[in-house]
């Protein structure tokens, strides 16, 4: 999936959340999907939300409404989802990379946490994923200052969590999205969605139960593929997961 509003370094307007939207709904239900990359066209990743369109309200639809929903929607897709980060990662830019759950960066990327700018308060959901992403402090640090950090210092926080060459991006996201397709695809959804959990409110009881009295066909064919000695081929898609 490509951010593409190029003009003003793919800042997000209504009609690109609800496309995006509109996207990931259909790709949750492509079986044929096992991982999915947003990344953003040109040399920038995403600088926020259009700034002009937090003025206007269209059909009693703020524009912050829809962010929350298709964020919500990107941190809750039952699939893997990789962020490929070149260039400024903004606001709501760096909101929408840090609900992907893995960020491919390359080393001009720079990541910026900015409502303390424009007197906006950060949404609960995000804040707690930030907080477990790069810690209380880190958090804090970014929040306060709203200035923008380098790639480097995004590394060893964990914001990046591959770092590469800007003309490497593509092959370096595609080469980690290949090797995730290979797993199993009940294993991903289940701890995708209970990493999420631990991270919020904490892996519930019903969430356990959840997945460990689900069935789990992808059990057999690895087991099987070790003892044989070869790759598993797994193709099972879990109907437990969250969408």
């Amino acid at each position: 999936m490509t951010l593409d509003n190029r003009r003003k370094k793919n800042a997000l307007t209504r009609q690109m959340l609800k496309d995006l939207d509109q996207c990931l709904d259909r790709l949750s239900r492509n079986s044929q999907v096992s991982v999915v990359i947003l990344c953003g066209a040109g040399t920038d990743f995403c600088a926020g939300l259009d700034i002009a369109e937090l003025q206007t309200t269209v059909d009693a639809d703020p524009i912050e409404a829809l962010f929350s929903q298709t964020e919500q929607r990107l941190a809750t897709f039952p699939k893997p989802v990789i962020a490929a980060i070149d260039g400024s990662c903004i606001g709501g830019g760096a909101q929408l990379a840090i609900a992907c759950d893995l960020r491919v960066g390359t080393d001009r990327a720079q990541f910026a946490v900015t409502p303390a700018k424009l007197g906006l308060l950060y949404p609960t959901l995000a804040l707690s994923r930030l907080v477990g992403t790069i810690g209380p402090a880190m958090t804090k640090h970014l929040m306060f200052t709203a200035e923008p950090i380098g790639a480097a210092t995004a590394q060893q926080i964990c914001l990046i969590t591959v770092l590469t060459k800007p003309e490497d991006l593509d092959r370096s996201a595609l080469e980690l999205a290949e090797t995730i397709a290979r797993r199993s695809p009940f294993t991903l959804t289940a701890a995708k969605d209970m990493i999420n959990a631990a991270i919020n409110t904490g892996i519930s009881e019903e969430t356990e139960r959840r997945w460990t009295q689900a069935h789990n066909p992808d059990r057999h064919i690895g087991i099987n593929a070790f003892l044989e000695n070869r790759a598993a081929e797994f193709d099972s898609r879990p109907a437990p997961g969250r969408s």
